[in-house]
């Protein structure tokens, strides 16, 4: 599903967690506020915090915050995050990597494209939140995915294990567990459904072929993923339509009601 956006709020992807008592070492925090790069395939590129000039990123690279990732046509990237959190970064995909473990949180800015990720329960972040230009959802240990059109400013996000609140502004959030999908618009929320039979095939392919899905940080992209990732959108687009066409038509009826 997509979620058509035209509000000048943020859409936060938030992860609840719990703190741990003790703080970490000094030796520890220095690989808290880094990025590992497992795995690239095809153009992926760099812009470090500051500006300069794009950098070509390779397997074995470290990112550090404020660090802009860029993904070209069929090309994708996958992160392993300090706490063996994980972040597999799909084909036409502009993010920011903003914080990545200052203070056990994680942070991003999710520009356009689709992003991925698995968020380790056990290592219990403090926070861990994507933002495209709309809304706000928080997870606890979690396998999920959101996806941004700037075109059309539309975000979908949808959930394979765990749960997801998926918040607008100020208000309470809604639970999207796992299997389901939420569309939100500039109208609102949308209700929780099914997922797609579309959507189904990208988690089962994933599932099935990335061990990052499980949490392993020795995983390999599967290079035909994003290759089937356009007829998904295409279908997400003209499912999200149907969607906010029948809404369309049940609130003229409900105006036209006596």
């Amino acid at each position: 599903m997509k979620l058509c956006f035209r509000m000048s709020a943020s859409i936060l992807v938030a992860v609840a967690a719990i703190f741990l008592a003790s703080s970490p070492a000094p030796a520890r925090e220095q690989e808290i506020l880094k990025a590992n790069v497992v795995d690239s395939v095809g153009n992926v590129r760099q812009m470090p915090a500051g500006g300069g000039r794009w950098l070509t990123v390779n397997i074995g690279d470290t990112l550090s915050p404020q660090t802009t990732l860029q993904t070209g046509d069929n090309a994708a990237a996958l992160l392993q995050l300090n706490g063996d959190h994980m972040m597999r970064i799909g084909a036409g995909t502009r993010i920011v990597l903003k914080q990545l473990g200052d203070q056990k949180a994680f942070t991003f800015n999710l520009i356009s494209g689709r992003v991925w990720s698995f968020v380790k329960r056990a290592s219990s972040p403090a926070k861990y939140e994507i933002e495209t230009p709309s809304a706000v959802v928080g997870v606890s240990g979690t396998v999920f995915s959101v996806f941004h059109d700037p075109g059309s400013t539309q975000t979908d996000v949808t959930t394979s294990h765990g749960s997801v609140g998926v918040r607008q502004g100020d208000g309470a959030p809604v639970a999207v567990t796992d299997g389901n999908a939420l569309a939100a618009t500039a109208a609102g929320l949308g209700p929780v459904i099914r997922q797609s039979p579309q959507v189904r095939k990208m988690w089962n392919v994933l599932t099935r072929t990335e061990g990052w899905v499980h949490g392993a940080a020795a995983s390999k992209i599967n290079r035909a993923v994003e290759r089937a990732m356009p007829p998904y959108h295409a279908a997400v687009r003209k499912l999200n339509q149907n969607l906010n066409s029948k809404r369309n038509s049940q609130e003229k009826h409900k105006r036209n009601q006596p």
